[in-house]
């Protein structure tokens, strides 16, 4: 018997029956903004386990919508490391007041 190794790309990983439902969508938005039908076809999770997860990965600030609709479906991308780092956090009373401040912060340093 002979083994080989075979490296996936991110839409292959996506397939994998050894991750989870959270992994298995996070590698499928790897490929780009997507549906969540789209992300349903792609890593064979049935529709509402994708829901599911975007709506985990959404909380924890993996995610973010792009702002495309389809029908009620929002499109979704993973959110730039840019923005996940903790002067960003949009989450609490004072959340659109802390990133309102940061980007004129970051408009200022550019001056």
């Amino acid at each position: 018997m002979k083994v080989e190794v075979a490296e996936l790309d991110a839409a292959e990983l996506a397939e994998e029956q050894t991750l989870n439902a959270t992994e298995r969508v996070k590698l499928a938005l790897e490929a780009g903004p997507a549906f969540q039908m789209e992300i349903a076809d792609t890593t064979e999770l049935k529709l509402q386990t994708v829901k599911n997860a975007l709506s985990k990965l959404r909380r924890s600030g993996d995610v973010e919508d792009t702002g495309k609709m389809d029908g009620q479906s929002k499109q979704v991308s993973l959110m730039s490391p840019h923005y996940k780092d903790g002067d960003r956090d949009t989450h609490g009373p004072d959340g659109k007041r802390r990133e309102l401040q940061a980007s004129l912060d970051d408009e200022n340093e550019r001056a």
